[in-house]
């Protein structure tokens, strides 16, 4: 939930090489539109963000040279909660 009147919904892959992409979406009335300019980061384990992009217009992200270790994925706007999860 990346707020209190918006649900999102996170399609995502990790790809071998460590690329990490996917698509982000709000909910909100029964209809789903691509969520822009949502930021999305790659967190390490001492919670230090390694890598970060802002999806496309359409929600699509995608980042690289993702380290192959245990991390989370965090996604949150300029004025919205932050909303994770792990690998």
């Amino acid at each position: 939930m990346i707020s209190a009147n918006r649900e999102v919904i996170r399609n995502a892959s990790m790809c071998p090489g460590g690329e990490f992409d996917g698509t982000v979406y709000l909910a909100r009335n029964g209809t789903t539109v691509p969520a822009g300019r949502v930021t999305v980061e790659v967190v390490d384990g001492r919670n230090r963000a390694v890598n970060s992009t802002a999806t496309e217009y359409d929600g699509f992200y995608v980042i690289s040279k993702i380290p192959l270790v245990k991390y989370r994925i965090r996604f949150f706007t300029a004025t919205d909660e932050r909303t994770e999860f792990e690998n």
